[in-house]
């Protein structure tokens, strides 16, 4: 695939077997394979905050089929980040600044016919006339609109609730729409955390093995500890220095009781730096937060989730009062909290039925 995007592989899987039989097969399966759950987290420019909604809308489609279908696939979140602005480009003032126009015309330089060129642009919702222009003449103001990050946080079990979760006609009606907006922005920047088989690996993406102490739903995410409907469930992202493997190490020991997952990665996009995501099942107290102050983040934000549905924006500000107090108790006060839901964040923290999962042994082979 021209975008490195981790649904691409999923469409190709459906002409396996029969599209029909993918759709009838039992759906909700609350069992998952130990030790094999991964993380793709995806960070995307979007050529405009246009083309952003476009994209979110379509996946917030496929996050409904996925709730639906797949708790299995215990967070699956899409949002335009607050605090990746400076990692986007430029905004193109010429039309031969234009991503999906320089694109073009490599193609026509290597031989591709005007023909496929003027229909590839079409369906990614650039004028071809626009390869007429100069390529130093002006584009059209709309045209001319500042790129929007986004990222993505998509966490899965083992490598049936990765295939599972999109075999429903109304999620594949929905993911192309997601593949016709990403067509007109930046290749995707794909982090692989945890070691699916390789029929899942995709190409070009950046694998990062798993922390020690990293966890994906350890045994303390039962409702005994929290992971109850009544709860609002949280992530969160912070970008960190790169810290010492002992003081991760550390990090990792103290946050592994209170997360449903705590995975840290090295920032495909920051030398130096540690990105930690972390999902909560309800709003951390400042003593769990309070170690990650010491390591001195250099930004972050968050998500709450509504406590009764998946999804939804959180329409009483408690949740996010208490997040805000307890990130200053905690010394982390410049931390942006935000609901989960709306236009600019779409998909769920942590999926309802998140606490009827169970593993089972892998079978020997």
């Amino acid at each position: 695939q021209a975008h490195n995007f981790p649904d691409s592989r999923k469409v190709l899987m459906t002409s396996v077997h029969s599209l029909q039989s993918r759709f009838d097969a039992p759906k909700g399966i609350i069992e998952y394979t130990a030790g094999d759950a991964f993380m793709y987290q995806v960070f995307w420019e979007a050529s405009s905050p246009a083309n952003a909604q476009r994209t979110l809308a379509a996946l917030a489609e496929c996050a409904k089929a996925t709730h639906r279908d797949t708790p299995c696939v215990p967070t699956y979140l899409f949002r335009i980040s607050s605090i990746d602005g400076d990692l986007c480009s430029v905004p193109p003032r010429t039309v031969g600044e234009l991503p999906a126009v320089r694109d073009a015309k490599r193609k026509l330089a290597i031989g591709v016919p005007l023909v496929a060129v003027r229909g590839d642009l079409t369906r990614r919702g650039v004028d071809p006339s626009l390869l007429d222009l100069d390529p130093s003449a002006p584009l059209p103001p709309a045209l001319q609109a500042q790129p929007v990050m986004l990222e993505f946080t998509e966490i899965y079990l083992d490598e049936r609730a990765f295939l599972e979760h999109a075999w429903s006609r109304d999620y594949l009606d929905s993911y192309a729409r997601v593949m016709q907006a990403i067509a007109a922005g930046r290749p995707a920047t794909t982090v692989r955390v945890g070691k699916p088989t390789t029929l899942i690996a995709l190409p070009n993406e950046i694998a990062c093995p798993l922390a020690d102490g990293a966890a994906f739903f350890p045994p303390s995410a039962s409702p005994e500890n929290g992971l109850s409907s009544a709860a609002a469930p949280v992530l969160l992202a912070l970008d960190l220095p790169t810290p010492a493997p002992a003081q991760l190490a550390a990090l990792m020991a103290h946050l592994r009781p209170h997360c449903v997952a705590c995975l840290p990665f090295s920032h495909p996009l920051r030398p130096l730096t540690t990105r930690l995501l972390c999902v909560f099942a309800a709003v951390p107290d400042a003593s769990v937060l309070a170690p990650l102050a010491a390591l001195a983040p250099a930004r972050g934000e968050c998500f709450i989730a509504h406590p009764a549905a998946a999804g939804a924006a959180d329409m009483s500000p408690e949740s996010e009062r208490a997040m805000q107090a307890n990130l200053a108790a905690a010394g982390l006060p410049a931390i942006v909290v935000r609901p989960a839901g709306g236009e600019e964040c779409v998909g769920y923290v942590l999926h309802s039925r998140a606490g009827q999962v169970r593993p089972i042994e892998k079978k020997d082979p």
